[in-house]
Formats: C-alpha cells, structure tokens, sequence
C-alpha cells in the first residue's frame, strides 16, 4: 500500500463518528442513521483502499471492492429515502420496496455472474501455465 500512516486513525475517527452522530442527528432514529451511515461508510471504505492498494492487484479484489462500493450506496441511499420503515414489509429489500424491481436479485446475481466469471478466467489461464 502507499503511504498510509493516516489510514488507521482516519478510520477509527470516522467509526467513532458514526456511532456518536447516528445518536443525535435529526430526521431519523439512531439505529436508521447507524444503518445509512454503515452503508455509506463501507463504500468509502471500499473506495479508499481500492485507491491505496498496489497495483497490479487480483481480479477478486478489485471485484470485491467494486461489490463493497455498490452494496454500500445501495444500503446507504435506499434507507436514506425510506422515511417510515414500517410500511416496508419485513424482510423486504429497501430497493426493490422503493422501485418497485427485484434491484436485491439483480444487484446479488450480477455480483456473483461477477465473481464466477474471474474465477472462470483465472481458472482457465491456471491450466494453461
């Protein structure tokens, strides 16, 4: 990784933010805001080390990162325009209740369409070698 002596402490404060903050910000319940601002942070998460790690890196992780950033927003932003978790049907994904489309199936099997593809070429090129 590259420079990263700030990474530890940038990432420890912000865990630490969204706990105390999901305790006191408007709008929501504290367990709402812990849950959008969860979703949000894992993105983040996922797109700071995608940035800092060494290049060349393995399809898997770049496939994981990319999954961890659209996961994230996804739970992030559906909750975010959810404003009254109880119309929601238990069990439900927040997506598809707010569209009205099975965004939860899609998203899942286009990640594991994904995963299943590397894995195949990766598989593959191992053969040859």
């Amino acid at each position: 990784m590259r420079n990263t002596r700030w990474l530890g402490p940038i990432l420890l404060v912000t865990v630490f933010l969204r706990h105390d903050t999901s305790q006191w910000l408007p709008g929501y319940s504290p367990a709402a805001w812990f849950y959008i601002l969860g979703g949000f942070w894992e993105m983040i998460l996922c797109l700071t080390l995608l940035a800092l790690m060494e290049r060349p890196m393995s399809s898997l992780l770049i496939a994981a990162m990319w999954i961890g950033i659209l996961e994230g927003l996804q739970t992030g932003s559906c909750r975010l325009l959810v404003s009254d978790i109880s119309q929601v049907p238990r069990g439900q994904n927040l997506c598809d209740f707010l569209t009205g489309l099975p965004i939860g199936f899609l998203m899942t099997f286009a990640e594991l369409g994904l995963v299943v593809g590397i894995i195949a070429m990766n598989w593959r090129s191992a053969r040859r070698s």
